[in-house]
């Protein structure tokens, strides 16, 4: 007997990976470096405040909410889609 199946028979898909709340400042870094956007980034980061600064080099973690993460994604022209996509990448490193 011949069995005719779809693949999602068998390994359906399941749900998009979930967004994570935070990473760790190492994870945020090299999620930088793999997007290619840490130069921009860290050059941008000492024309801001000191509190701006301070949040990038002694943060512990990097949370998707924070309103310096907020304005910085919008000043390089990230849409929340694409800030989603990566802290997903960002969380598995």
């Amino acid at each position: 007997m011949l069995w005719k199946f779809a693949p999602t028979d068998v390994f359906p898909a399941g749900p998009a990976d979930p967004v994570p709340h935070e990473v760790t400042l190492r994870q945020f870094k090299q999620g930088l470096s793999r997007l290619n956007l840490r130069p921009a980034v860290e050059a941008w980061i000492p024309t801001q405040s000191q509190d701006v600064i301070d949040w990038y080099t002694d943060s512990n973690s990097v949370q998707r909410s924070n309103s310096i993460l907020l304005a910085a994604a919008n000043h390089f022209g990230l849409s929340d889609a694409q800030v989603d996509a990566a802290f997903v990448m960002m969380s598995g490193l």
